[in-house]
């Protein structure tokens, strides 16, 4: 999984874009085109790992910052407890970002054998160390024991290496499951040199630097699919890419020609580059809708294992992968539900069903950003992206993405009894929401000799 990828930041969107690796996987496999991340990093991470809409899990309104006292509610199963039960080995290299102030939100607690990364949201890709409102304290763990050997070494570089590790040295009687989200290309922009060089045209230098931590992932995944091979593991793995959101626009990301950003409900800010690629699937771009929460049960209907627990918001979409089948379960998306005491009749909220979406109330960048792939000036006209989010929220919006994707006309007013329809929907769907439970940030939570920690809450 990437890190605030835009829906142009990859070659078979873009040309520019150098990911070749990423781009042989994906033409061989199947393209997902209309596939939906949630708006930001926690909540998308929580209903790839649970199949749960994060407004049912308390998880809608924001990430989780350094000093909040939350996680990913340990009442709920992950997609690693599932394959772990199946007798798989069970591994998560890279950011977790699903809470640490306690042991039971840590990784090893929900479902993975080992951990290998970071458990914050963002940090230096070199010195590993975060500041948080005056506190600074570095963050890279193996399991969890603080690994200082990192120091100094690219996080896509520790990354592809650690993987390769594991997938070299496994014992194949077990099955294998690898979580890999990397870093890429989340703030702060660095890419080693040699990366940045490799887009020495373009002259915008933000951009320059975004590309080459793409291409910098990208080499690390060719490297991990290399051990695949190696380890004559790769005709027997299935491989699933994709962004946790789209692009940070006046980051260097792209979303062109969807309209919005990260954090926005718009298309820029939730469809999302991803693939599927393995055995039992034949190379084709496939335009039916997948959310992120569908790859939980699309994953145990590989393996066929049943889910455990209540019923999710997930669905598998493996014989429609696999076979072509029409018979495609998934026809409608929520992107998300807030509340708001400011606006308590319109909520923050979108849904789509069919090829229409409605969105209640969505606040945040509004815009269409072109690729600044020749352009000097810088993003906004002058604003820069913090103002944009502050921009004036739309309200009673509605769009056929069939014809107009990118969001340009609003056709509340020409199908009004459509609107009541999809209000209507998204106001039983509110039923459902579980208010979050985030608290003042905790300075118990400040790091300890300078390490981020757990066991303060």
């Amino acid at each position: 999984m990437a890190d605030d990828l835009g829906f142009n930041d990859v070659s078979w969107h873009n040309a520019v874009v150098k990911t070749p690796h990423l781009e042989s996987l994906a033409r061989n496999g199947v393209l997902l085109e209309q596939h939906y991340s949630q708006p930001l990093c926690t909540p998308t991470r929580a209903s790839l790992l649970t199949g749960r809409y994060p407004f049912k899990i308390g998880l809608q309104e924001r990430v989780i910052h350094p000093l909040t006292k939350e996680g990913l509610p340990t009442n709920l199963t992950t997609i690693a407890d599932e394959l772990r039960s199946a007798g798989y080995s069970t591994h998560a290299v890279g950011k977790w970002h699903l809470g640490f102030c306690n042991e039971d939100f840590l990784p090893t607690s929900r479902g993975f054998d080992h951990h290998y990364g970071y458990w914050l949201g963002a940090e230096d890709y070199y010195k590993h160390t975060r500041s948080q409102d005056g506190h600074s304290g570095y963050d890279f763990r193996d399991d969890l024991k603080v690994d200082h050997s990192a120091k100094g070494v690219y996080s896509s570089v520790l990354f592809g290496r650690k993987s390769s590790q594991i997938i070299e040295n496994h014992n194949q009687s077990n099955p294998l499951f690898l979580y890999l989200p990397f870093q890429s290309p989340h703030a702060p922009l660095q890419a080693p040199k040699q990366y940045v060089k490799m887009y020495k045209t373009i002259r915008d230098k933000e951009r320059r630097e975004y590309l080459g931590m793409i291409t910098a992932m990208d080499d690390a995944i060719g490297g991990v699919i290399e051990s695949l091979k190696k380890s004559n593991m790769i005709k027997n793995t299935i491989i699933v890419f994709l962004s946790d959101n789209g692009a940070r626009v006046g980051h260097g990301g792209n979303n062109w020609p969807l309209r919005g950003m990260k954090a926005g409900l718009w298309e820029g800010g939730t469809r999302t580059p991803a693939f599927i690629h393995g055995p039992g699937l034949s190379p084709r771009v496939e335009n039916r809708m997948f959310h992120v929460t569908d790859w939980y049960p699309t994953i145990l209907d590989i393996i066929k294992k049943k889910p455990t627990g209540p019923p999710m918001d997930g669905i598998s979409a493996w014989k429609g992968l696999a076979k072509k089948s029409p018979d495609w379960k998934r026809n409608e998306i929520v992107y998300n539900l807030k509340e708001s005491k400011d606006h308590p009749n319109n909520p923050t909220g979108a849904i789509r069903i069919g090829h229409w979406k409605f969105l209640w109330r969505v606040p945040g960048y509004d815009g269409w950003e072109k690729p600044t792939e020749n352009r000097t000036k810088k993003f906004c006209h002058g604003k820069n992206w913090l103002d944009r989010m502050n921009d004036k929220a739309h309200t009673n919006q509605l769009f056929n993405l069939a014809k107009d994707p990118s969001e340009k006309t609003n056709l509340a007013e020409v199908e009004p009894e459509r609107v009541l329809k999809m209000k209507a929907k998204l106001k039983s769907h509110l039923k459902t929401l579980m208010s979050p439970s985030y608290e003042a940030d905790d300075l118990a939570g400040t790091p300890k000799n300078g390490i981020w920690s757990t066991g303060w809450c």
